[in-house]
Protein backbone atom coordinates (compact mmCIF):
# COMPACT_ATOMS: atom_id res chain seq x y z
CA UNK A 1 0.00 0.00 0.00
CA UNK A 2 2.84 2.69 0.67
CA UNK A 3 4.54 1.88 -2.44
CA UNK A 4 0.75 2.20 -4.04
CA UNK A 5 0.23 5.60 -2.15
CA UNK A 6 3.81 6.67 -3.04
CA UNK A 7 3.18 6.38 -6.88
CA UNK A 8 -0.60 8.15 -6.87
CA UNK A 9 0.89 10.83 -4.49
CA UNK A 10 3.89 11.47 -7.55
CA UNK A 11 1.48 10.84 -10.43
CA UNK A 12 -1.69 12.47 -9.37
CA UNK A 13 -1.37 15.66 -11.55
CA UNK A 14 -1.35 13.22 -14.20
CA UNK A 15 -4.21 11.82 -13.03
CA UNK A 16 -5.92 15.28 -12.83
CA UNK A 17 -5.06 16.12 -16.29
CA UNK A 18 -5.17 12.97 -18.21
CA UNK A 19 -8.94 13.07 -17.71
CA UNK A 20 -9.36 16.68 -17.70
CA UNK A 21 -11.01 18.62 -20.70
CA UNK A 22 -11.79 21.94 -21.23
CA UNK A 23 -15.21 21.31 -19.08
CA UNK A 24 -15.84 17.62 -17.73
CA UNK A 25 -19.23 19.03 -16.39
CA UNK A 26 -20.46 19.44 -19.83
CA UNK A 27 -17.98 17.09 -22.32
CA UNK A 28 -16.67 13.76 -22.19
CA UNK A 29 -13.18 13.33 -21.06
CA UNK A 30 -11.01 13.42 -23.67
CA UNK A 31 -7.10 12.22 -23.57
CA UNK A 32 -5.33 15.38 -23.48
CA UNK A 33 -2.65 15.63 -20.79
CA UNK A 34 -3.23 19.48 -20.09
CA UNK A 35 -0.91 19.16 -17.43
CA UNK A 36 2.22 19.95 -19.98
CA UNK A 37 0.62 22.70 -21.04
CA UNK A 38 -0.44 24.68 -17.85
CA UNK A 39 0.42 27.93 -17.51
CA UNK A 40 -0.24 29.15 -13.60
CA UNK A 41 -0.17 32.75 -15.11
CA UNK A 42 -3.12 32.61 -17.59
CA UNK A 43 -5.85 32.58 -14.65
CA UNK A 44 -9.24 32.56 -17.18
CA UNK A 45 -11.45 30.50 -15.81
CA UNK A 46 -11.33 27.77 -18.60
CA UNK A 47 -7.56 27.53 -17.64
CA UNK A 48 -7.82 27.17 -13.78
CA UNK A 49 -11.03 24.92 -14.40
CA UNK A 50 -9.07 22.54 -15.96
CA UNK A 51 -8.02 21.21 -11.94
CA UNK A 52 -11.34 20.75 -10.78
CA UNK A 53 -12.20 19.19 -14.11
CA UNK A 54 -10.07 16.23 -13.41
CA UNK A 55 -11.19 15.85 -9.68
CA UNK A 56 -15.11 15.12 -10.90
CA UNK A 57 -13.56 12.89 -13.64
CA UNK A 58 -11.85 11.18 -11.24
CA UNK A 59 -14.70 10.59 -8.57
CA UNK A 60 -16.57 9.14 -11.38
CA UNK A 61 -13.95 6.66 -13.18
CA UNK A 62 -13.14 3.61 -12.77
CA UNK A 63 -10.24 1.85 -14.51
CA UNK A 64 -10.45 -1.04 -17.06
CA UNK A 65 -13.23 1.18 -18.75
CA UNK A 66 -12.92 2.99 -21.82
CA UNK A 67 -14.81 6.07 -20.58
CA UNK A 68 -12.03 8.19 -19.69
CA UNK A 69 -8.65 7.49 -20.64
CA UNK A 70 -7.53 6.67 -16.79
CA UNK A 71 -7.37 2.69 -17.83
CA UNK A 72 -5.41 1.74 -14.89
CA UNK A 73 -7.03 0.53 -11.48
CA UNK A 74 -4.55 3.25 -9.22
CA UNK A 75 -7.00 5.84 -10.60
CA UNK A 76 -10.53 4.50 -9.83
CA UNK A 77 -12.52 6.72 -7.96
CA UNK A 78 -15.70 6.00 -5.58
CA UNK A 79 -17.93 5.29 -8.37
CA UNK A 80 -16.16 1.74 -8.70
CA UNK A 81 -18.35 -1.38 -8.26
CA UNK A 82 -16.52 -2.88 -5.36
CA UNK A 83 -16.46 0.36 -3.50
CA UNK A 84 -19.95 1.33 -3.81
CA UNK A 85 -20.80 -2.34 -2.80
CA UNK A 86 -19.07 -1.96 0.05
CA UNK A 87 -20.92 0.85 1.16
CA UNK A 88 -24.69 -0.99 0.98
CA UNK A 89 -23.75 -4.52 1.39
CA UNK A 90 -24.50 -4.56 5.41
CA UNK A 91 -28.15 -3.22 5.25
CA UNK A 92 -30.81 -5.48 6.81
CA UNK A 93 -32.79 -4.64 3.52
CA UNK A 94 -30.45 -6.27 0.67
CA UNK A 95 -28.64 -9.41 -0.19
CA UNK A 96 -25.10 -9.25 -1.86
CA UNK A 97 -26.83 -11.00 -4.94
CA UNK A 98 -25.43 -13.32 -7.68
CA UNK A 99 -23.87 -16.11 -6.86
CA UNK A 100 -22.13 -17.86 -3.40
CA UNK A 101 -19.49 -18.14 -5.11
CA UNK A 102 -18.91 -14.53 -6.88
CA UNK A 103 -17.20 -11.86 -4.48
CA UNK A 104 -17.75 -14.52 -1.22
CA UNK A 105 -16.19 -11.73 0.63
CA UNK A 106 -19.38 -9.26 0.31
CA UNK A 107 -21.40 -12.23 1.41
CA UNK A 108 -18.86 -11.99 4.80
CA UNK A 109 -19.48 -8.56 5.00
CA UNK A 110 -23.25 -8.97 4.69
CA UNK A 111 -23.07 -11.41 7.61
CA UNK A 112 -20.94 -9.09 9.69
CA UNK A 113 -17.66 -11.76 9.53
CA UNK A 114 -15.07 -9.86 9.17
CA UNK A 115 -11.86 -11.82 8.98
CA UNK A 116 -10.88 -11.94 5.99
CA UNK A 117 -12.23 -8.26 4.88
CA UNK A 118 -8.65 -6.17 5.48
CA UNK A 119 -6.66 -8.66 3.15
CA UNK A 120 -8.85 -9.18 0.88
CA UNK A 121 -8.96 -6.87 -2.79
CA UNK A 122 -12.56 -5.64 -2.23
CA UNK A 123 -12.24 -5.05 1.03
CA UNK A 124 -9.37 -2.86 0.79
CA UNK A 125 -11.15 -1.26 -2.74
CA UNK A 126 -12.86 1.08 -1.29
CA UNK A 127 -9.91 2.93 0.94
CA UNK A 128 -7.75 2.88 -2.33
CA UNK A 129 -10.76 4.35 -4.15
CA UNK A 130 -11.69 7.26 -1.78
CA UNK A 131 -7.85 8.07 -1.47
CA UNK A 132 -7.35 8.10 -5.08
CA UNK A 133 -9.77 11.05 -5.32
CA UNK A 134 -8.60 12.93 -2.02
CA UNK A 135 -4.82 12.50 -3.48
CA UNK A 136 -6.45 14.04 -6.73
CA UNK A 137 -8.30 17.22 -4.97
CA UNK A 138 -5.07 17.49 -3.01
CA UNK A 139 -3.01 17.93 -6.26
CA UNK A 140 -5.84 20.49 -7.85
CA UNK A 141 -5.83 22.47 -4.73
CA UNK A 142 -2.09 22.78 -4.81
CA UNK A 143 -2.47 23.94 -8.64
CA UNK A 144 -5.12 26.70 -7.84
CA UNK A 145 -3.18 27.63 -5.27
CA UNK A 146 -0.20 28.68 -7.71
CA UNK A 147 -3.27 29.72 -9.85
CA UNK A 148 -4.16 32.35 -7.37
CA UNK A 149 -0.39 33.81 -6.80
CA UNK A 150 -1.28 35.32 -9.96
CA UNK A 151 -4.97 36.46 -9.56
CA UNK A 152 -5.40 40.05 -9.89
CA UNK A 153 -8.59 41.09 -10.21
CA UNK A 154 -11.87 40.13 -7.83
CA UNK A 155 -13.37 38.34 -10.72
CA UNK A 156 -10.35 35.78 -11.23
CA UNK A 157 -10.01 35.89 -7.30
CA UNK A 158 -13.73 34.81 -6.83
CA UNK A 159 -13.63 31.99 -9.68
CA UNK A 160 -10.14 30.52 -8.02
CA UNK A 161 -11.75 30.61 -4.64
CA UNK A 162 -14.93 28.88 -6.25
CA UNK A 163 -12.92 26.33 -7.79
CA UNK A 164 -10.64 26.10 -4.63
CA UNK A 165 -14.33 25.29 -3.00
CA UNK A 166 -15.99 23.08 -4.88
CA UNK A 167 -12.68 20.70 -4.96
CA UNK A 168 -12.84 20.83 -1.14
CA UNK A 169 -16.03 19.76 -0.81
CA UNK A 170 -15.91 17.01 -3.14
CA UNK A 171 -12.30 15.86 -1.36
CA UNK A 172 -14.28 16.25 1.58
CA UNK A 173 -17.08 13.82 0.64
CA UNK A 174 -14.21 11.25 0.10
CA UNK A 175 -13.09 11.55 3.69
CA UNK A 176 -16.59 11.77 5.36
CA UNK A 177 -17.01 7.69 3.63
CA UNK A 178 -13.77 6.66 4.99
CA UNK A 179 -15.10 7.83 8.01
CA UNK A 180 -18.40 6.02 7.72
CA UNK A 181 -16.70 2.89 6.85
CA UNK A 182 -13.31 2.54 8.83
CA UNK A 183 -14.01 5.26 11.66
CA UNK A 184 -10.93 6.40 10.68
CA UNK A 185 -8.63 8.55 8.13
CA UNK A 186 -5.40 10.04 7.04
CA UNK A 187 -6.21 13.73 6.73
CA UNK A 188 -3.73 16.14 5.57
CA UNK A 189 -3.33 18.28 2.43
CA UNK A 190 -0.09 17.79 1.73
CA UNK A 191 0.18 14.32 -0.53
CA UNK A 192 3.53 13.92 0.95
CA UNK A 193 2.51 13.70 3.92
CA UNK A 194 -0.39 12.03 3.09
CA UNK A 195 1.95 9.51 1.48
CA UNK A 196 4.08 8.74 4.40
CA UNK A 197 4.41 6.42 7.11
CA UNK A 198 3.85 9.00 10.08
CA UNK A 199 0.89 10.44 9.83
CA UNK A 200 -1.28 10.33 12.55
CA UNK A 201 -4.88 9.15 11.68
CA UNK A 202 -8.16 11.53 13.02
CA UNK A 203 -11.01 9.01 14.51
CA UNK A 204 -14.33 9.65 14.98
CA UNK A 205 -15.63 13.46 15.66
CA UNK A 206 -12.20 14.65 15.47
CA UNK A 207 -11.97 13.61 11.76
CA UNK A 208 -15.34 15.09 11.54
CA UNK A 209 -14.53 18.49 12.91
CA UNK A 210 -11.71 18.39 10.61
CA UNK A 211 -14.24 18.52 7.50
CA UNK A 212 -16.55 20.82 9.40
CA UNK A 213 -13.55 23.20 9.66
CA UNK A 214 -12.80 22.38 5.55
CA UNK A 215 -16.58 22.77 4.51
CA UNK A 216 -16.75 25.86 6.17
CA UNK A 217 -13.59 27.86 4.51
CA UNK A 218 -15.72 26.34 0.94
CA UNK A 219 -19.56 27.62 2.19
CA UNK A 220 -18.53 31.20 1.88
CA UNK A 221 -17.11 30.63 -2.03
CA UNK A 222 -19.90 28.49 -3.61
CA UNK A 223 -23.16 29.74 -4.71
CA UNK A 224 -26.24 29.62 -2.48
CA UNK A 225 -28.08 27.55 -5.28
CA UNK A 226 -28.69 23.91 -6.71
CA UNK A 227 -26.10 22.40 -8.75
CA UNK A 228 -28.56 22.37 -11.83
CA UNK A 229 -28.64 26.39 -11.74
CA UNK A 230 -25.02 26.35 -12.21
CA UNK A 231 -24.66 27.97 -15.28
CA UNK A 232 -20.97 27.81 -15.90
CA UNK A 233 -20.36 23.95 -14.88
CA UNK A 234 -23.72 22.64 -14.73
CA UNK A 235 -23.91 20.25 -11.68
CA UNK A 236 -20.99 21.60 -9.95
CA UNK A 237 -21.34 21.54 -6.36
CA UNK A 238 -22.39 24.48 -4.33
CA UNK A 239 -22.89 25.50 -1.01
CA UNK A 240 -25.92 23.84 -0.93
CA UNK A 241 -23.80 20.39 -1.08
CA UNK A 242 -21.47 21.62 1.48
CA UNK A 243 -24.53 22.27 4.07
CA UNK A 244 -26.10 18.89 3.19
CA UNK A 245 -22.68 16.59 4.06
CA UNK A 246 -22.48 18.84 7.21
CA UNK A 247 -25.69 18.27 8.22
CA UNK A 248 -25.33 14.59 7.63
CA UNK A 249 -21.61 14.92 9.69
CA UNK A 250 -23.11 16.90 12.21
CA UNK A 251 -25.75 14.00 12.53
CA UNK A 252 -23.38 11.02 12.69
CA UNK A 253 -21.03 13.14 15.46
CA UNK A 254 -24.70 13.54 17.53
CA UNK A 255 -25.17 9.77 17.64
CA UNK A 256 -28.17 8.64 20.38
CA UNK A 257 -27.21 12.00 22.32
CA UNK A 258 -30.57 13.71 21.93
CA UNK A 259 -29.69 16.61 24.26
CA UNK A 260 -26.36 17.17 21.72
CA UNK A 261 -25.83 20.45 20.24
CA UNK A 262 -25.03 19.14 16.91
CA UNK A 263 -28.49 18.61 16.81
CA UNK A 264 -28.97 21.90 16.67
CA UNK A 265 -26.21 21.92 14.34
CA UNK A 266 -28.00 19.76 11.69
CA UNK A 267 -31.10 21.71 11.84
CA UNK A 268 -28.99 25.12 11.46
CA UNK A 269 -27.58 23.67 7.96
CA UNK A 270 -30.66 22.61 6.77
CA UNK A 271 -32.99 25.22 7.42
CA UNK A 272 -29.80 26.83 4.93
CA UNK A 273 -30.85 24.53 2.39
CA UNK A 274 -34.60 25.10 2.64
CA UNK A 275 -34.18 28.61 2.79
CA UNK A 276 -31.94 29.12 -0.11
CA UNK A 277 -35.71 28.17 -2.07
CA UNK A 278 -33.51 26.37 -4.73
CA UNK A 279 -34.20 22.88 -4.14
CA UNK A 280 -37.37 20.98 -4.57
CA UNK A 281 -38.70 17.37 -4.50
CA UNK A 282 -38.63 15.72 -7.71
CA UNK A 283 -42.24 14.84 -8.21
CA UNK A 284 -41.69 11.30 -9.89
CA UNK A 285 -40.01 9.55 -7.59
CA UNK A 286 -39.70 6.68 -10.08
CA UNK A 287 -38.24 8.57 -12.82
CA UNK A 288 -36.27 10.20 -10.62
CA UNK A 289 -33.66 7.78 -10.48
CA UNK A 290 -33.87 7.68 -14.29
CA UNK A 291 -33.18 9.65 -17.44
CA UNK A 292 -35.69 12.40 -16.68
CA UNK A 293 -34.66 12.63 -13.37
CA UNK A 294 -31.16 13.69 -14.04
CA UNK A 295 -29.72 17.37 -12.93
CA UNK A 296 -33.38 17.90 -11.50
CA UNK A 297 -33.74 20.47 -8.76
CA UNK A 298 -33.40 17.59 -6.13
CA UNK A 299 -30.13 16.64 -7.09
CA UNK A 300 -27.29 18.13 -4.50
CA UNK A 301 -24.32 16.04 -6.07
CA UNK A 302 -24.47 13.74 -9.04
CA UNK A 303 -21.48 11.72 -11.04
CA UNK A 304 -22.50 12.85 -14.55
CA UNK A 305 -22.18 10.68 -17.49
CA UNK A 306 -23.71 11.34 -20.81
CA UNK A 307 -23.75 10.82 -24.49
CA UNK A 308 -22.07 13.56 -26.71
CA UNK A 309 -21.59 12.46 -30.39
CA UNK A 310 -19.42 15.65 -31.13
CA UNK A 311 -16.91 13.61 -29.10
CA UNK A 312 -14.33 11.10 -29.90
CA UNK A 313 -15.11 8.58 -27.41
CA UNK A 314 -18.94 9.44 -27.76
CA UNK A 315 -20.41 7.29 -25.36
CA UNK A 316 -19.66 8.02 -21.34
CA UNK A 317 -20.75 5.10 -19.58
CA UNK A 318 -20.30 4.55 -15.82
CA UNK A 319 -18.19 1.31 -16.62
CA UNK A 320 -19.86 -1.39 -14.00
CA UNK A 321 -21.58 0.67 -11.62
CA UNK A 322 -25.12 0.34 -12.89
CA UNK A 323 -24.14 -3.07 -14.91
CA UNK A 324 -23.44 -4.35 -11.64
CA UNK A 325 -26.98 -4.37 -10.06
CA UNK A 326 -28.52 -5.25 -13.30
CA UNK A 327 -30.38 -8.42 -13.78
CA UNK A 328 -27.88 -10.82 -15.70
CA UNK A 329 -29.80 -10.33 -19.00
CA UNK A 330 -32.31 -7.50 -20.13
CA UNK A 331 -34.27 -8.21 -23.10
CA UNK A 332 -35.17 -4.70 -24.79
CA UNK A 333 -38.67 -3.57 -24.70
CA UNK A 334 -41.18 -3.81 -28.12
CA UNK A 335 -41.59 -0.02 -26.93
CA UNK A 336 -38.08 0.59 -26.17
CA UNK A 337 -35.24 1.85 -28.82
CA UNK A 338 -33.37 -1.14 -29.61
CA UNK A 339 -36.49 -3.83 -29.18
CA UNK A 340 -35.48 -7.78 -28.71
CA UNK A 341 -32.02 -6.92 -28.01
CA UNK A 342 -29.91 -7.98 -25.57
CA UNK A 343 -29.03 -5.97 -22.98
CA UNK A 344 -26.00 -7.52 -21.02
CA UNK A 345 -25.52 -6.60 -17.31
CA UNK A 346 -23.76 -8.42 -14.32
CA UNK A 347 -26.33 -11.05 -12.46
CA UNK A 348 -28.01 -8.81 -9.79
CA UNK A 349 -25.46 -7.34 -6.85
CA UNK A 350 -27.07 -5.54 -3.90
CA UNK A 351 -30.58 -6.58 -4.54
CA UNK A 352 -33.54 -6.31 -2.64
CA UNK A 353 -34.48 -8.80 0.03
CA UNK A 354 -38.00 -10.42 1.22
CA UNK A 355 -37.37 -8.26 4.32
CA UNK A 356 -37.34 -5.15 2.58
CA UNK A 357 -40.50 -6.27 0.14
CA UNK A 358 -42.16 -6.81 3.39
CA UNK A 359 -41.31 -3.61 4.73
CA UNK A 360 -42.64 -2.06 2.06
CA UNK A 361 -45.52 -3.73 1.24
CA UNK A 362 -46.47 -3.26 5.46
CA UNK A 363 -46.29 0.55 4.55
CA UNK A 364 -48.49 0.04 1.58
CA UNK A 365 -45.29 1.95 -0.18
CA UNK A 366 -45.80 0.35 -3.69
CA UNK A 367 -44.49 3.60 -5.88
CA UNK A 368 -41.14 3.10 -4.24
CA UNK A 369 -41.74 -1.13 -4.12
CA UNK A 370 -42.37 -0.42 -8.09
CA UNK A 371 -38.98 2.06 -8.25
CA UNK A 372 -36.76 0.03 -5.98
CA UNK A 373 -37.73 -3.93 -6.49
CA UNK A 374 -37.86 -6.04 -9.81
CA UNK A 375 -39.23 -9.35 -9.94
CA UNK A 376 -37.77 -11.09 -12.21
CA UNK A 377 -39.41 -14.45 -11.37
CA UNK A 378 -43.31 -13.44 -12.35
CA UNK A 379 -43.52 -15.81 -15.33
CA UNK A 380 -42.25 -18.62 -16.67
CA UNK A 381 -40.87 -19.02 -20.35
CA UNK A 382 -42.86 -22.29 -21.20
CA UNK A 383 -41.53 -22.97 -24.59
CA UNK A 384 -38.97 -20.48 -24.83
CA UNK A 385 -41.10 -17.91 -26.85
CA UNK A 386 -40.39 -14.79 -24.71
CA UNK A 387 -36.61 -15.67 -23.43
CA UNK A 388 -35.08 -17.98 -25.94
CA UNK A 389 -34.93 -20.62 -23.08
CA UNK A 390 -37.74 -23.14 -22.21
CA UNK A 391 -38.38 -22.90 -18.81
CA UNK A 392 -37.25 -19.65 -17.97
CA UNK A 393 -38.15 -17.72 -15.33
CA UNK A 394 -38.64 -13.97 -15.96
CA UNK A 395 -40.23 -10.57 -15.62
CA UNK A 396 -41.01 -8.00 -17.39
CA UNK A 397 -40.47 -4.04 -16.40
CA UNK A 398 -43.74 -1.28 -16.32
CA UNK A 399 -41.77 -0.22 -20.00
CA UNK A 400 -41.80 -4.14 -21.14
CA UNK A 401 -38.08 -4.73 -20.91
CA UNK A 402 -37.71 -8.35 -20.18
CA UNK A 403 -35.80 -9.09 -16.86
CA UNK A 404 -33.83 -12.70 -16.44
CA UNK A 405 -31.35 -13.74 -13.93
CA UNK A 406 -28.63 -16.92 -14.39
CA UNK A 407 -28.80 -17.63 -10.65
CA UNK A 408 -31.78 -17.93 -9.96
CA UNK A 409 -32.06 -14.12 -7.72
CA UNK A 410 -36.03 -13.44 -7.44
CA UNK A 411 -35.33 -9.54 -7.55
CA UNK A 412 -32.58 -6.59 -9.10
CA UNK A 413 -32.16 -3.11 -7.99
CA UNK A 414 -34.74 -0.89 -9.84
CA UNK A 415 -32.87 2.61 -8.77
CA UNK A 416 -30.04 1.05 -11.13
CA UNK A 417 -32.52 0.27 -13.94
CA UNK A 418 -33.06 2.39 -17.08
CA UNK A 419 -35.65 1.51 -19.28
CA UNK A 420 -34.72 0.79 -22.71
CA UNK A 421 -37.73 3.24 -23.83
CA UNK A 422 -34.93 5.70 -22.37
CA UNK A 423 -31.86 4.36 -24.34
CA UNK A 424 -30.33 5.01 -27.47
CA UNK A 425 -30.44 3.47 -30.42
CA UNK A 426 -27.65 0.67 -31.21
CA UNK A 427 -26.35 1.57 -27.41
CA UNK A 428 -26.73 -1.72 -25.21
CA UNK A 429 -24.47 -0.64 -22.08
CA UNK A 430 -27.29 -1.03 -19.20
CA UNK A 431 -27.47 1.98 -17.82
CA UNK A 432 -26.33 4.25 -20.71
CA UNK A 433 -26.47 8.32 -20.23
CA UNK A 434 -27.50 7.94 -16.77
CA UNK A 435 -25.87 9.81 -13.88
CA UNK A 436 -25.05 8.45 -10.58
CA UNK A 437 -27.33 10.02 -7.47
CA UNK A 438 -25.59 10.78 -4.93
CA UNK A 439 -26.73 13.40 -2.54
CA UNK A 440 -30.59 14.74 -2.58
CA UNK A 441 -32.58 17.23 -0.99
CA UNK A 442 -35.48 14.86 0.26
CA UNK A 443 -32.05 14.17 2.86
CA UNK A 444 -32.00 17.60 4.07
CA UNK A 445 -35.71 17.31 4.91
CA UNK A 446 -35.48 14.21 6.60
CA UNK A 447 -32.21 15.04 8.30
CA UNK A 448 -34.16 18.10 9.58
CA UNK A 449 -37.34 16.05 11.10
CA UNK A 450 -35.05 13.95 12.78
CA UNK A 451 -33.24 16.43 14.45
CA UNK A 452 -36.14 18.31 15.51
CA UNK A 453 -37.97 15.61 16.78
CA UNK A 454 -35.16 13.95 18.92
CA UNK A 455 -34.56 17.62 20.33
CA UNK A 456 -37.26 19.42 20.34
CA UNK A 457 -36.64 22.96 19.75
CA UNK A 458 -32.95 22.31 17.98
CA UNK A 459 -31.31 24.68 16.16
CA UNK A 460 -34.72 27.08 16.34
CA UNK A 461 -36.44 23.94 15.19
CA UNK A 462 -40.37 23.16 15.62
CA UNK A 463 -42.30 19.93 15.57
CA UNK A 464 -44.52 21.84 13.37
CA UNK A 465 -41.78 21.93 10.93
CA UNK A 466 -40.33 18.71 11.49
CA UNK A 467 -43.53 17.08 10.43
CA UNK A 468 -44.34 19.16 7.33
CA UNK A 469 -41.01 18.39 5.72
CA UNK A 470 -41.71 14.87 6.36
CA UNK A 471 -44.86 14.67 4.95
CA UNK A 472 -43.23 16.40 1.97
CA UNK A 473 -41.27 13.41 1.12
CA UNK A 474 -44.67 11.41 2.04
CA UNK A 475 -46.87 12.62 -0.26
CA UNK A 476 -44.10 12.36 -3.07
CA UNK A 477 -43.81 8.92 -2.15
CA UNK A 478 -47.87 8.80 -1.83
CA UNK A 479 -48.09 7.16 1.00
CA UNK A 480 -50.08 8.35 4.08
CA UNK A 481 -48.79 11.44 5.22
CA UNK A 482 -47.81 10.94 9.28
CA UNK A 483 -49.63 13.00 11.80
CA UNK A 484 -47.75 13.71 15.04
CA UNK A 485 -44.54 11.76 13.50
CA UNK A 486 -42.20 9.71 15.92
CA UNK A 487 -38.22 9.46 15.77
CA UNK A 488 -39.22 6.07 14.71
CA UNK A 489 -41.41 7.58 11.93
CA UNK A 490 -38.69 9.24 10.47
CA UNK A 491 -36.36 6.93 10.69
CA UNK A 492 -38.31 4.19 8.69
CA UNK A 493 -39.19 7.01 5.81
CA UNK A 494 -35.15 6.92 5.73
CA UNK A 495 -35.25 3.40 5.46
CA UNK A 496 -37.50 3.57 2.53
CA UNK A 497 -36.51 6.85 0.75
CA UNK A 498 -32.48 5.73 0.75
CA UNK A 499 -32.54 2.06 0.09
CA UNK A 500 -29.34 1.00 -1.56
CA UNK A 501 -28.46 5.06 -1.64
CA UNK A 502 -24.89 4.78 -0.48
CA UNK A 503 -25.33 2.45 2.61
CA UNK A 504 -27.30 4.92 4.43
CA UNK A 505 -29.81 2.68 5.84
CA UNK A 506 -26.44 0.58 7.57
CA UNK A 507 -24.90 3.68 8.60
CA UNK A 508 -28.44 5.09 10.08
CA UNK A 509 -28.17 1.89 12.41
CA UNK A 510 -24.60 2.57 13.22
CA UNK A 511 -24.50 6.22 14.36
CA UNK A 512 -27.85 5.58 16.88
CA UNK A 513 -26.78 2.18 17.77
CA UNK A 514 -28.90 -1.07 18.84
CA UNK A 515 -29.99 0.04 22.53
CA UNK A 516 -31.58 3.23 21.27
CA UNK A 517 -32.95 1.50 17.90
CA UNK A 518 -34.05 -0.84 20.39
CA UNK A 519 -35.54 1.29 22.76
CA UNK A 520 -37.53 3.07 20.25
CA UNK A 521 -39.22 -0.16 18.43
CA UNK A 522 -37.15 0.34 15.32
CA UNK A 523 -36.83 -3.07 13.51
CA UNK A 524 -34.04 -2.12 11.04
CA UNK A 525 -31.23 -3.80 12.56
CA UNK A 526 -29.30 -6.33 10.69
CA UNK A 527 -29.56 -9.87 11.98
CA UNK A 528 -25.89 -10.63 13.50
CA UNK A 529 -25.13 -7.15 13.83
CA UNK A 530 -23.41 -5.35 16.85
CA UNK A 531 -22.13 -2.33 17.72
CA UNK A 532 -19.12 -3.61 17.68
CA UNK A 533 -19.10 -4.42 14.07
CA UNK A 534 -19.83 -1.07 12.83
CA UNK A 535 -16.39 -0.45 11.16
CA UNK A 536 -14.51 -2.24 8.89
CA UNK A 537 -10.87 -3.25 9.73
CA UNK A 538 -8.53 -0.61 8.35
CA UNK A 539 -7.23 -2.28 4.97
CA UNK A 540 -3.72 -4.07 6.01
CA UNK A 541 -1.91 -3.11 3.30
CA UNK A 542 -3.00 0.65 4.55
CA UNK A 543 -1.09 -0.33 7.92
CA UNK A 544 1.85 -1.73 6.02
CA UNK A 545 2.27 2.20 4.69
CA UNK A 546 1.33 3.87 7.66
CA UNK A 547 1.71 1.72 11.27
CA UNK A 548 -0.09 4.60 12.61
CA UNK A 549 -3.35 3.14 11.42
CA UNK A 550 -5.25 1.16 13.69
CA UNK A 551 -6.30 -2.76 13.11
CA UNK A 552 -10.11 -1.98 13.53
CA UNK A 553 -11.58 1.25 15.86
CA UNK A 554 -13.52 0.47 18.26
Amino acid sequence: MKKQLINIAMGVAVTIFLSSCNDFLKNTPENVVLSQTLDYTNTSASSMYATVSGVYANLASQGGGTSYSNTNYPNDGIAHWASWMSYNVRSIDVEKGSSSGDQPILGEMHNFNYTNVSTTWVGYYAWNCAYNCIFTANAALDALGKYAANCTTDADKATNAKYQGEVRVLRDLCWFYCIRIWGTALMSSDNTELAGSTLMPLKGNDAYQYLISDLNVAVPCLPNIAPSQQTDHQGAVTALTARLLKAKIFMDMAGSDNNSSYLDSVVVETKAVIAAGACTLYPDYYNLFKIPGKLCSESLYELQFNVNSTMSNPVVITNAWYSCQGPGTMIGSPLGVNPGKNYGTWPAFIEPNDAFVTFLAGRNDTLRARTDVIDMQQFTDTDGSVTGSAGALYGVTTEGDIMMNPNNCRYCNGKGYTPSTQGQPNNFDYGANNNIRILRYADVLLLYSEAALRKPGAGGSSAAEAQTYLNQVQNRAKITPAANPTIKDVLEERRAEFWSEWGDQFFDVARLGTAYLTSIGYDGIPAGYSDSKRYLPVPASAIVSNPNLPIVVQ
